[in-house]
């Protein structure tokens, strides 16, 4: 299962690298690209539009987080009567999520 971690860590460090050099790439406006995380909005969208755009991001996220990770928390042994123990596997846990 550990293998499988590495895995998906190696994919994601891949896709996290080639975001990173497309953005120094692009060179994208940085002042747009702020006000647009604190205030989203989408040009000529309708409500159908922003509804779909929601659902498809929904759709690829809510199931990897459910299957995959529920899958490596339970695979994990943990011993619960240590408080130290739970905290650090917790602080894991949602890193990976």
């Amino acid at each position: 299962l550990r293998k499988l971690e590495a895995f998906f860590c190696a994919l994601i460090t891949t896709m996290a690298a080639a975001f990173m050099y497309m953005y120094i790439t692009v060179e994208p406006d940085q002042v747009a690209i702020l006000k647009g995380i604190f205030i989203p909005w989408c040009q000529n969208c309708t409500t159908d539009a922003i509804q779909m755009g929601v659902g498809t991001v929904g759709a690829v996220i809510m199931p990897h987080n459910i299957y995959l990770h529920s899958a490596l928390v339970l695979s994990r042994q943990i011993d619960r009567a240590q408080k130290p123990k739970v905290k650090e596997a917790n602080m894991y846990y949602t890193i990976e999520s």
